[in-house]
């Protein structure tokens, strides 16, 4: 059987956070444990590439999904700006194509839907502080030019430490 994308579960989502990042340009979806939100992200990425923009209301843009534990984990050895990991991330994974430069064109252009996943999976709360610092920063560079920004945290661990940005709306899967 071939599961058609409107299958799976976390489609029935799709609609409501796809208006929320368009009419806040921010969203911060959060939800219990194993309720999807990695899968909606990939999701979410596919329908993108798939060129299915335009019905989401992002044609266009381009997906870059980065699991913020990674991030974490790379400012535990040296600090790096959130702009400088989400660039490097793809080549340092051995993906031998030229992401860097065209996520940063893409941000550039205000054409990007930038996806960090899993806020409540960096474990350290003072860490997690750093973390939700450098997303902010991020955020308030590049959202004025146009780019859309979704994050994803359990519920449990988005309630220590929030985000604090400008017309972030807060869903939940």
């Amino acid at each position: 059987m071939r599961i058609q994308p409107t299958d799976l579960p976390v489609a029935d989502s799709l609609p409501a956070v796809a208006a929320a990042l368009n009419e806040h340009g921010a969203a911060v979806l959060v939800a219990a444990p194993g309720a999807g939100k990695t899968t909606f992200l990939k999701y979410l990425t596919v329908r993108l590439a798939l060129g299915d923009g335009a019905t989401l209301g992002m044609e266009g843009h381009l997906p870059v999904l980065v699991p913020l534990s990674a991030y974490a984990n790379a400012l535990e050895q040296h600090d790096v700006a959130l702009q400088d990991f989400v660039t490097d991330y793809f080549r340092d994974r051995g993906i031998d194509v030229p992401a860097g430069e065209v996520i940063k064109e893409a941000l550039n252009a205000g054409r990007a839907l930038v996806m960090l996943d899993g806020l409540d999976e960096v474990q350290a709360l003072k860490q997690r502080t750093l973390v939700v610092e450098r997303v902010e920063t991020f955020f308030d560079h590049h959202c004025k030019k146009g780019n859309k920004f979704l994050v994803t945290s359990r519920i449990v661990g988005y309630r220590d430490v929030r985000l604090s940005v400008d017309g972030l709306k807060e869903c939940t899967l």
